[in-house]
């Protein structure tokens, strides 16, 4: 049991909570659980599972559990639905928001849920002395690691385009350009030692590793 709170179905016979099995890490280990009131029984909600698990919440017909989770843990939280008693997922958003505290109506017509949306920007060095260091890219978007190839252009991953795409760039900033343009999630790109490649996470399948020439082309997981 974690530090989230547990949600009454309308009947008040069960408890919906969020699980967690570390003997699962580091594939997903959370999953959501039911509780009956009446004897205090735990049953897992389907066989989903998830890296991150920040909400549920009993729709007010009981025949659906909302959650705020991931399927991915490089992937920010979204607003799926789990059907009872079956426990079949259906996601409803799919965006690059992070989503938090959510609440339903009680008629079960409205939703709200708090989003967190990063902007961030990237600066460089030419030594190890941070007061050193210039804005070489604006917070245009949120970015996702970066990474320095051999012949010193910085590889990032950012979603100023929209989606999360691996970008390379000058040390100063200049010559930026696309790479990816799949609209996969991705996250913490590196070069290889000898500039062929930039090796990525990909959220595609659960979590993969992705690797593309330095141009951008011919990935091969």
């Amino acid at each position: 049991y974690f530090g989230f709170r547990p949600s009454w179905s309308a009947d008040g016979r069960s408890l919906a909570i969020p699980i967690g099995d570390d003997d699962l890490l580091p594939k997903p280990n959370f999953s959501v659980g039911i509780v009956s009131t009446a004897d205090g029984t735990l049953k897992e909600l389907g066989d989903s599972k998830w890296s991150k698990l920040d909400e549920v919440v009993w729709h007010p017909s009981s025949d659906s559990v909302l959650i705020v989770a991931s399927d991915n843990v490089a992937a920010p939280t979204q607003l799926w639905e789990l059907n009872y008693p079956s426990g079949t997922a259906r996601r409803v958003t799919n965006t690059l928001i992070e989503y938090g505290w959510l609440s339903i109506t009680a008629d079960g017509n409205s939703i709200s849920m708090i989003e967190g949306e990063t902007r961030s920007s990237v600066w460089v060095s030419p030594n190890t002395d941070a007061n050193a260091a210039k804005q070489v890219m604006p917070a245009k978007g949120d970015t996702w690691g970066v990474a320095w190839t051999p012949d010193k252009r910085v590889v990032y991953i950012s979603d100023q385009s929209g989606t999360a795409e691996v970008w390379a760039m000058n040390a100063d900033g200049s010559n930026a350009k696309q790479l990816t343009s799949d609209g996969i999630f991705k996250n913490l790109p590196t070069a290889s030692p000898d500039g062929r490649y930039i090796v990525y996470v990909s959220s595609e399948g659960g979590g993969q590793l992705v690797r593309i020439d330095i141009n951008g082309g011919n990935p091969l997981q």
